[in-house]
């Protein structure tokens, strides 16, 4: 079949289509992904849920196995102290887990912000979701897979998760709620 024969539509949509699919592969071609370390290895590892109860965090170490003989203290520069100490003063803390450019990140952000602070007896922490790790001492056992993830510890240490996209009037409910089980 010679290109004569073919109708002068069809070759316009023909051209199109290589051009097309030329630009996607130079200019638009999708990034790989980045390698992703497997999730570490929790007794109940389930998909995340609107607000799930997590583990109950240790006063004295900030460990998830309570009254553990062998459980080491967290070092000084821990950056999740602060927040330990808060609870350690009958606080309720709202740490939140979040990417730097998506707009459910950012509105997450505005909306932990808003929260009401309860005369000083709510905390709120913003830490970037690249940082999850260095929190170990409220997170662990609790999954922290994605941002934003937001966590509420009432003073009784049991942290409570927010997956995803959010409101001010979610979060205050739960503060509330965590604050009353006390």
């Amino acid at each position: 079949m010679k290109v004569d024969q073919i109708a002068l539509p069809f070759r316009i949509a023909l051209v199109g289509i290589l051009v097309v699919g030329a630009l996607y592969l130079v200019v638009l071609k999708p990034k790989d992904p980045a390698p992703v370390a497997p999730p570490p290895a929790t007794p109940a590892a389930t998909a995340p849920t609107s607000t799930t109860p997590a583990p109950t965090i240790s006063k004295a170490t900030g460990t998830t196995a309570p009254g553990s003989p062998t459980a080491k203290p967290e070092p000084a520069a821990d950056p999740s102290a602060s927040i330990l100490a808060g609870l350690d003063r009958g606080d309720a803390a709202v740490v939140l887990f979040s990417g730097p450019r998506a707009s459910d990140d950012r509105a997450v952000r505005r909306a932990v912000a808003a929260v009401a602070r309860r005369k000083g007896k709510v905390t709120v922490h913003t830490v970037p979701i690249a940082q999850v790790g260095a929190y170990e001492a409220i997170t662990r056992g609790v999954s922290v897979l994605q941002a934003p993830t937001i966590l509420v510890i009432g003073s009784e240490r049991t942290a409570r998760t927010i997956v995803g996209f959010t409101t001010t009037a979610e979060i205050d409910q739960l503060v509330a709620d965590v604050r009353r089980s006390r």
